[in-house]
């Protein structure tokens, strides 16, 4: 972090690294699914992108890109450093200052809410990929990790995918029998996020799969959930959140990145009681300005 050389040799192993992880990606029919979507979702945006990047891109790269990049963003004003242990914090500090001390501050460019062109419509993205299943996934645009709706998003998120009895699995995977594996997620970064809700599925059963899961999220939107749905969501959130904090290194990850993204390094002790705060009309708000609302989606399938 100090003093990094980047060694031509070691910077072209990376290079070739990366170029296999990025056919790997394009193999992997949730991957590939995924960026597609993504870059209609989030046109000329960073999150657009593979963090992999193109291969024409990672071919033409050099070894002074690297180093020109390292210097303009591993500075220390964008650096959280998380230390969890039987330590002495003062002993800890200073010795990471001494080490650290030759880090630049520097000066890192403003983090912006990206500027996008309203999705007034669905967007359909259909492409072809020589697999014997298909890939099925709905995505809409929502708001950043560090905004307050987030824990009940979290809620409205595990009521749909959370345990084995949440809806989509319920529904899509065990009444219906139309897919393989079937999940939802939010993901929150410092200025933006989104929802998907993705399965995958036999060939022929993919017509129909589709329209059963923008049935589903179609459905809890307009007809809402039961308060059963909605208290054994959040036992399950609160009770998954302790298990992510089991050890050294997962309480070091979840508190640099809440303090990272905006929400404080102590964020976790809160999280449990903002979950349990969480209210019908919360909930029910979330769903209708960020699930499917007004048809501001992108709907993405990929069959052979």
């Amino acid at each position: 972090l100090t003093s990094p050389v980047f060694p031509e040799e070691e910077f072209e192993k990376e290079q070739e690294k990366a170029l296999e992880e990025i056919k790997e990606q394009e193999d992997d029919l949730y991957q590939f699914t995924s960026h597609r979507v993504m870059e209609v979702l989030f046109p000329g945006h960073p999150l657009g992108y593979s963090n992999l990047g193109l291969p024409e891109q990672v071919k033409d790269m050099s070894r002074n890109d690297v180093s020109e990049f390292f210097k303009a963003n591993y500075v220390g004003s964008g650096m959280v450093i998380s230390v969890v242990g039987d330590i002495f914090i003062r002993d800890v500090k200073d010795r990471l200052m001494s080490k650290l001390s030759d880090i630049p501050k520097g000066s890192l460019s403003e983090v912006r809410e990206p500027k996008l062109a309203a999705i007034e419509a669905p967007v359909k993205v259909h492409e072809r990929k020589n697999r014997e299943q298909a890939q099925i996934m709905v995505a809409t645009r929502t708001f950043s990790r560090n905004d307050p709706r987030g824990p009940a998003m979290d809620v409205l998120k595990n009521i749909l995918s959370g345990s084995m009895s949440s809806r989509l699995f319920t529904n899509l995977r065990g009444k219906d029998s139309l897919a393989y594996s079937v999940f939802a997620a939010h993901v929150g970064t410092r200025v933006t996020g989104y929802f998907f809700a993705t399965l995958s599925t036999a060939v022929e059963r993919a017509e129909t799969a589709q329209a059963r899961l923008v049935e589903e999220l179609e459905k809890i939107r307009n007809e809402g959930f039961s308060d059963e749905e909605m208290n054994d969501a959040k036992q399950y959130i609160i009770g998954q959140h302790a298990l992510e904090l089991v050890n050294n290194q997962a309480q070091a990850d979840v508190f640099a990145g809440d303090e990272f993204l905006g929400l404080g390094f102590d964020y976790f002790e809160k999280y449990p009681e903002l979950v349990k705060a969480v209210k019908r009309e919360d909930v029910t708000k979330i769903m209708q300005e960020n699930l499917l609302g007004s048809g501001s989606y992108v709907l993405g399938i990929t069959t052979p």
